[in-house]
């Protein structure tokens, strides 16, 4: 995996700042949150969404579902310490997360790590679903499959505050996709700028995790970069090739990269 490292290290290089570590009091005071009502575009989103209890199992590789994996539980909190820290020095609120190909684990990375930062500072983490192609919120959160979403915000003008979703008893808003549009240049919409303002505005200082499409795969998220302040890029070990990290690195610097996580890897100690 020498060409792993190689990749890994010049998306290093392009980082900000380095890892460092705080507490979890120390993490929560890098984020106060303010309740200020929202006055951009048509909708205004109520802070106090739904809750709900799903219906349906919860993925069994999410955090809500398995608190027995310690390994996990460590790995996503050891993670969500560092990101924390980076998004705190620079000021930053909305984090994409994406991978090279699709099936790499992108969209559970993302959920697991929204969970893990919501329980470090003790306060909603905003999770927005962008795969509006190929939804999965769902299934992972346990929802109907008919459960409205993004999608029908944008097509049918459904409003945002019918739509988030508090999972009772967590820290976690959810935004799903919903039903499912094909449409490449949807991220890019005018639309879509108004929805990231209205979400900057109605979460003023609470973090907003972006579960982006892959990059290599279509157009849709590289119209949707410059909505964003951060970014980080999920690899699966045997799967992603330099080539694919070379790409991702060179696009994803001039959109606040703060580096890689790689799945699946192989402990070879």
């Amino acid at each position: 995996m020498d060409w792993l490292q190689k990749a890994l290290d010049k998306s290093k290089q392009n980082e900000k700042t380095s890892f460092q570590f705080q507490t979890s009091s120390d993490l929560k005071k890098s984020f106060q949150p303010t309740t200020t009502s929202n006055t951009v575009g048509k909708d205004t989103v109520d802070f106090h969404t739904k809750q709900i209890t799903p219906p349906n199992q919860f993925d069994e590789r999410l955090l809500l579902a398995n608190q027995r994996d310690r390994n996990s539980v460590a790995a996503y909190n050891f993670l969500s310490a560092k990101i924390i820290q980076l998004l705190k020095r620079q000021d930053d609120y909305s984090l994409a997360i994406t991978s090279p190909t699709s099936g790499v684990g992108n969209t559970l990375t993302a959920a697991n790590l929204a969970i893990s930062i919501s329980r470090a500072l003790h306060e909603t983490v905003v999770l927005i679903e962008l795969n509006l192609r190929a939804p999965s919120f769902y299934r992972l959160f346990g929802l109907n499959s008919n459960e409205q979403g993004l999608c029908d915000h944008l097509t049918n003008n459904q409003s945002l505050n019918d739509l988030f979703i508090n999972i009772r008893g967590t820290e976690i808003t959810l935004l799903p996709a919903g039903t499912a549009i094909d449409d490449v240049n949807i991220l890019g919409s005018k639309k879509i700028r108004q929805l990231v303002r209205t979400l900057s505005s109605s979460f003023h200082n609470h973090i907003i995790v972006y579960d982006l499409p892959s990059l290599l795969d279509s157009e849709d998220s590289l119209a949707f970069l410059p909505n964003i302040d951060a970014s980080l890029l999920v690899l699966e070990e045997g799967v992603s090739t330099p080539t694919q990290v070379t790409q991702c690195t060179d696009i994803l610097k001039n959109h606040g990269f703060l580096g890689t996580i790689l799945n699946k890897a192989v402990d070879i100690n």
